[in-house]
């Protein structure tokens, strides 16, 4: 197969083939950018079949990485070894699994996902005896902003200004002290596995010397989305002058300014990697209606940048693109009428999307489409598995990968008597591993009770055996394990404690199973655990379901029929932005959302709002106004007439 497998325009395939120094893609939105990476990123490979560097890819999820790795992999039959393709999270946890023991971490270390655990990490750092220096304000509230001090990648020893009372003058001491707690424990977290690395690279310079030399072509997804910290570990592995950065980025979709995304880095990248600007500025997802309520939308701000390339329709990309604008009387109304004009339409469920704001639209409008009778998914994210299969699953994994580790052996006797099993002793356990100086699962499976434990539970501990202790055939455990619980677990309980059990199986099945495609199936252990840690604990949408999303859970995806609702005051803009005035940056990046939004449809446009939500009244969006549409008709749905100036 070759680079042009997929066909690219010219435009495009003057970007693949660039040879001329680092390069700034700017691509609008349904350009093809992610064929184009993946096209760069083969061509790179294949023009060098003898050289041993990598070339690395960062994508901001693991959904665009693994499509990313799966379309080069297309384009060199499968032999993608040398593209490391992953997210910032993923390639910075790789580097602690490699080098953190510059700084006490164990391979082994765990990903926290609660924020509880957090919270008890952080209450053990305020415990201990760092010199704060005044009285930190109480845990709970420093646990809610820990996220954004990280992000803040203080350049020195100066405070970072911000919430939770940072201010005050003790927030970097705060951040060594949780840091150091983590370390302790052998745990990261999301924030911490960014700070580590960048602390790491700036104490260790050899370690990100060897950076360019391992991976000296670098490519760059959505870079308008980056934080300061995501920002300076880039500059740190590669410095300017020391790789060949092919950055693709577009400040029209930069709607995570909220997570430190900023319209000033993308030119200080330009500008101090010396970098050329490269538009794709045709879109070939929206149809022309759509491009011209994007261009409209975006021409009515105040701040529009002079240089910005209006969106333009491929050729070829003119087919019957319809816009449509409807009013209701009330937010309840409003998504109850979205579910019955998908059904009197009798649109495919995987067509179709609902878009909204607010995660309370998005909630409203699933439970709509659900009551009519359609299937549909909203991304609902879970902290943890409650079900006693799958942590009984999770522990023995975690346990085969850490023999010695005591938490996890409470973690699987706990499950398995959750399943109806013998109730085992971890402490006599414990003790006898240390008189045999053998492992905890070794000890687990020869404990007397285990042995003789007849119930369904028991057959686990024959797989434990078979699969973990005698051998080490993690996918056979997986599979045997999920086989026999499964059968056991969905027919127990009450008809919620069912659903419950099958909905985390399905969020177990999907989350195998991007993995397995992501990382293969002869991986190792520790490198599946590595990806269970890295990713959301949610299932994917089944072909046959509507998708209701947050506009931020939409960016990246492209849908045939969108239906856009909540384009009220309030709303979208949001009431936060609002107060911030009518020109501010909080206004600009709520017309990026709308902007984003609306350029997900290929071939319907359904934009909906209300008079009143929650019994307050609200005026249609401004930014209605803005594309040239009425939201006033309350009607019938009306197909907008868009002028063609």
């Amino acid at each position: 197969m070759n680079d042009h497998a997929v066909a690219l325009s010219e435009a495009q395939r003057g970007a693949v083939e660039w040879s001329g120094g680092p390069l700034l893609v700017l691509a609008g939105p349904g350009a093809g950018k992610t064929e184009v990476l993946a096209a760069r990123a083969a061509r790179i490979i294949r023009n060098t079949p003898k050289r041993r560097f990598r070339v690395v890819g960062l994508t901001f999820t693991n959904l665009a990485a693994g499509e990313m790795k799966e379309r080069v992999g297309l384009r060199l039959r499968g032999d993608s070894d040398r593209a490391r393709i992953g997210t910032f999270h993923s390639l910075c946890a790789a580097v602690l699994r490699q080098h953190g023991s510059h700084l006490g971490l164990r391979p082994d270390f765990r990903i926290l996902h609660l924020a509880s655990e957090r919270a008890l990490i952080l209450a053990d750092a305020l415990g201990s005896r760092a010199p704060w220096g005044i009285q930190p304000p109480p845990a709970g509230r420093i646990s809610r902003n820990l996220d954004q001090l990280f992000r803040r990648a203080p350049e020195s020893d100066a405070e970072p200004s911000g919430e939770a009372g940072v201010e005050s003058g003790w927030g970097r001491q705060l951040l060594r002290a949780y840091v150091s707690q983590l370390i302790r424990n052998n745990c990261m977290d999301y924030g911490s596995l960014l700070y580590c690395v960048l602390d790491l690279v700036r104490a260790q310079p050899r370690i990100a010397a060897d950076f360019p030399i391992a991976y000296p072509y670098v490519l760059v997804d959505e870079y308008q989305d980056t934080s300061a910290i995501q920002d300076r570990i880039l500059r740190e592995l590669w410095p300017p002058g020391s790789g060949e950065f092919f950055v693709v980025a577009d400040d029209d979709q930069m709607i995570y300014q909220w997570n430190g995304a900023s319209p000033e880095r993308i030119e200080a990248l330009r500008e101090d990697y010396r970098m050329t600007a490269y538009p794709l500025p045709e879109t070939y997802r929206c149809a022309p209606e759509v491009v011209r309520l994007a261009n409209r939308l975006l021409a009515a701000s105040p701040s529009v940048s002079p240089r910005r390339a209006p969106l333009v329709a491929a050729p070829g990309n003119t087919g019957p693109g319809v816009v449509r604008v409807k009013s209701c009387p009330d937010g309840a109304a409003e998504v109850t009428w979205v579910a019955a004009d998908i059904a009197r339409r009798s649109l495919a469920a995987r067509d179709c999307a609902v878009l909204a704001r607010t995660g309370r639209l998005v909630e409203a409008a699933h439970g709509a489409i659900r009551k009519a009778g359609i299937a549909a998914w909203c991304r609902k994210p879970r902290e943890e598995f409650s079900s006693p299969a799958i942590r009984w699953i999770l522990a023995g994994l975690r346990l085969a990968n850490a023999p010695r580790d005591g938490a996890y052996l409470r973690l699987l006797v706990k499950a398995l008597r959750d399943l109806g099993g013998a109730s085992l002793s971890p402490a006599a356990m414990e003790a006898r591993a240390d008189v045999e100086n053998g492992a905890l699962l070794a000890a687990l499976v020869e404990d007397p009770a285990a042995a003789t434990d007849s119930s369904p539970a028991g057959g686990l501990i024959g797989i434990l055996r078979r699969r973990l202790v005698d051998g080490s055939d993690y996918p056979g455990f997986l599979r045997e394990s999920l086989d026999l619980l499964q059968s056991e677990e969905t027919q127990a309980g009450d008809a919620a404690d069912r659903e419950e059990a099958q909905e985390e199986f399905r969020v177990w099945r999907s989350l195998t199973a991007q993995i397995r495609k992501q990382i293969g199936p002869d991986a190792s252990l520790d490198r599946f655990l590595h990806e269970i840690d890295l990713r959301p604990l949610v299932a994917e949408p089944a072909p046959d379901e509507v998708q209701c999303l947050t506009i931020h859970q939409a960016k990246g995806k492209g849908f045939r029929h969108v239906y856009l609702i909540g384009l009220a005051e309030d709303l979208l803009p949001s009431h936060y932005a609002k107060r911030n005035g009518a020109n501010g940056p909080q206004i600009e990046e709520e017309r990026r959302n709308c902007f984003v939004a609306i350029t997900r449809s290929s071939e319907t446009l359904t934009l909906t709002c209300a008079a009143a939500y929650n019994g307050w009244p609200k005026r249609p969006s401004r930014f209605l106004a803005d594309m040239g549409l009425s939201g006033n008709d309350d009607s019938e749905v009306s197909t907008a007439t868009i002028g063609r100036k």
